[in-house]
């Protein structure tokens, strides 16, 4: 009977945990459908702040001598010294049971770090850790990589205000000089079962990229633009709005993500706890019908001695 007591407690237990992610897929999937929305609303107007910045920017370059602070140091009037530090951040979740999103996260930043060029370089790599999980996995390499900042709560409510304070720092820190690039490592958010690390430069901006997304709203048939009062002005303003909603975006991306992979993820936990227990039921029924047919064996053959 200690067999069929253990078995019972094995199935009781197993179904206490299918109730704990079944609930979890049911609030996951609650606040999956609030981010994905505000992902899709998010992403036409950073596309839309790119294209604005393409337009200004071919402007503002017509005047001799423009500079943005936002740009790489070669492209800055007056500064001659060289940047050696660089920052790396990296946004994760406070929690687990979300599959393999912050492993695959945290490959990607250290495939990123581990690149030959960057070993080669003699630039130092400051480490931001956006989340509970990064700080978590990255505190093992404490010796390999300087601790910039740690936070928690990125991804609970992200507002483009929020995302200013924290990115505030990191931007005087480029400004001044004392970084020379800063990176951004992020999820991407497809859908519900796909969600791709990506590792993009943050700062200096990619003029290139700005450049193309212009071009492309150009070719669409979008007519000439008249920027006043101060075409520098302008840029400097949208090129730093660009870069903060890239960052937004990036947490809204994490958030669509995190509760993406969650929801799947107690899905299939739930669906394996379901099979786990008819497997368990089946065992259990088994060895109490062998437990019957042994005191019946017992009993009638007790009657026949007598």
């Amino acid at each position: 009977m200690a067999g069929l007591a253990d078995l019972k407690r094995r199935i009781r237990s197993v179904k206490n945990n299918q109730k704990i992610t079944k609930a979890m897929k049911l609030v996951s999937a609650a606040k999956f459908a609030k981010s994905v929305a505000a992902v899709q609303a998010a992403r036409p107007y950073q596309k839309a702040l790119y294209s604005m910045a393409a337009k200004a920017l071919q402007k503002a370059r017509d005047i001799q001598g423009f500079s943005s602070p936002f740009m790489d140091a070669e492209d800055l009037a007056g500064q001659g010294a060289q940047k050696q530090a660089k920052m790396i951040i990296v946004l994760s979740t406070d929690k687990g049971l979300c599959g393999a999103l912050n492993s695959n996260l945290f490959k990607a930043a250290e495939k990123f770090l581990s690149d030959p060029v960057h070993k080669e370089n003699s630039s130092t790599f400051e480490v931001a850790y956006w989340g509970r999980k990064a700080s978590t996995i990255f505190s093992k390499k404490a010796s390999a990589y300087k601790v910039a900042e740690s936070r928690e709560g990125v991804f609970e409510k992200p507002t483009f205000m929020q995302t200013k304070d924290m990115l505030q720092s990191a931007i005087d820190r480029f400004q001044s000089g004392e970084l020379s690039e800063i990176y951004l490592v992020y999820p991407e958010f497809e859908s519900a079962l796909a969600q791709t690390p990506k590792v993009q430069k943050l700062l200096p901006i990619d003029i290139e990229s700005i450049e193309k997304a212009g071009s492309a709203k150009k070719r669409s048939g979008s007519e000439d633009i008249l920027v006043e009062p101060d075409p520098v002005k302008v840029v400097e303003a949208i090129l730093e709005k660009a870069v903060y909603g890239k960052v937004y975006t990036a947490l809204l991306d994490g958030r669509a993500s995190e509760h993406g992979a969650r929801m799947t993820a107690m899905d299939a936990a739930t669906r394996n706890a379901d099979e786990v227990t008819k497997k368990l039921t089946l065992k259990y029924n088994r060895a109490r019908q062998a437990a019957i047919t042994k005191e019946l064996i017992e009993i009638v053959s007790g009657a026949e001695a007598l």
